[in-house]
């Protein structure tokens, strides 16, 4: 159903119009450990924020539809889509709060662009790592595996992308799932919007913040077209046990890189007294960073993106989670979709220091979690 929020501006797409490729599917969930001032009160929220099932997986498909910002799919009658395996319910939120009449009259004005029909990876966030490793990617692998394995007619399509897109992201998308630059076309949110003929809207494999158990499949096709296999991780000479330090901001939006720790050296400390080390992941090439990831048995560090690399990170491993007020739930349904064992530490203290904002937190509390992962080692 479409929350009544979204009524004025937004309608849910045509039944007939999706290709379902996977059934439903319930959320799965893992045993957390939570700690920290306010654990209880975060525990009951991470309980009510799970949808109790992921729909159907699959791929929708607009007819004389134009692209607004954001890449949102706008329909002929001048609502733009919504689904909730298409766009979650934070971006909806915030989405809601722009001027959205203005960018419904500029689509309904859009000029036309070339009929062939192409996929269009519709998400907010084209500029942020995580977007790309849990949304954008996942999109692109369903889109190619419908092609694939289900429509032949859908294979080799092109993908229209943000014409924004940073470097890095196509060379995840290169990399990781074989997509060659000629087969990406571009639009621009900041030139007038275009509209097509037909286009391919593939399912996030994600509700809010509760993940697809598709998304194994995802990680396994990755990992082989990296060429990280099991003889690849055990010749690594990468740490299995580390702390990720959240990068200088170059993989993050702007305003995205205003969180850090107060005490991270105090932290840090810590981890080294328990033989963990201390690693930037963003200063690696990408499949350095998949293969550290593939290899570890225990990672440490701030919410975000960087976390989220956890999800090339096998079952039985553990993650060790500083948390804070602005987190998703994104890391506990990775845990469960991957079976790895997770820990959060809520902050004790939240501190402003200018436009950065910094959580402390309480050093015992990591020195336990560490030493409980010591003795399940």
């Amino acid at each position: 159903m479409l929350p009544d929020k979204y009524t004025s501006f937004a309608r849910l797409p045509m039944p007939f119009s999706k290709f379902a490729l996977f059934p439903a599917e319930p959320v799965r969930s893992t045993p957390i450990v939570f700690s920290g001032k306010g654990a209880a009160w975060y525990r009951d929220r991470s309980r009510e924020q799970m949808p109790g099932a992921i729909e159907p997986l699959g791929i929708y498909l607009f007819s004389d539809t134009a692209v607004s910002v954001q890449g949102r799919p706008v329909m002929r009658d001048g609502h733009f889509a919504y689904a909730p395996d298409l766009f979650d319910g934070y971006s909806m939120d915030r989405f809601a709060d722009l001027d959205w009449r203005r960018y419904q009259a500029e689509a309904m004005q859009a000029l036309p662009s070339p009929d062939s029909p192409r996929f269009l990876i519709a998400k907010p966030g084209h500029l942020a790592y995580g977007h790309w490793l849990l949304d954008m990617l996942p999109q692109i692998w369903l889109a190619r595996l419908a092609g694939a394995r289900f429509y032949p007619e859908m294979a080799d399509l092109p993908v229209l992308i943000e014409a924004q897109t940073p470097s890095w992201a196509r060379t995840m998308m290169a990399l990781g799932l074989g997509l060659p630059a000629a087969s990406l076309h571009e639009y621009d949110e900041r030139a007038p919007p275009r509209r097509y003929a037909r286009l391919l809207v593939p399912s996030m494999l994600r509700r809010n913040s509760a993940l697809s158990s598709r998304m194994n499949l995802f990680v396994a096709e990755v990992l082989h077209r990296l060429g990280i296999t099991p003889a690849a991780i055990a010749a690594s000479t990468l740490p299995r046990r580390f702390y990720a330090i959240r990068d200088s901001g170059r993989s993050r939006p702007p305003g995205a890189g205003d969180r850090g720790v107060a005490q991270e050296e105090e932290l840090l400390r810590i981890c080294h007294d328990h033989g963990v080390a201390v690693i930037d992941p963003a200063t690696l090439p990408w499949r350095d960073q998949v293969l550290l990831f593939a290899g570890a048995d225990l990672v440490v560090g701030p919410c975000g993106s960087g976390m989220h690399n956890l999800i090339f990170t096998p079952a039985g491993a553990r993650g060790i989670v500083l948390a804070n007020r602005f987190m998703n739930w994104l890391q506990s349904s990775i845990a469960a979709v991957r079976g790895q064992h997770l820990t959060y530490i809520f902050e004790e203290e939240e501190i402003a220091d200018g436009a950065l904002t910094r959580s402390r937190y309480a050093p015992d509390l990591l020195h336990a979690a560490l030493d409980d992962a010591g003795k399940s080692a």
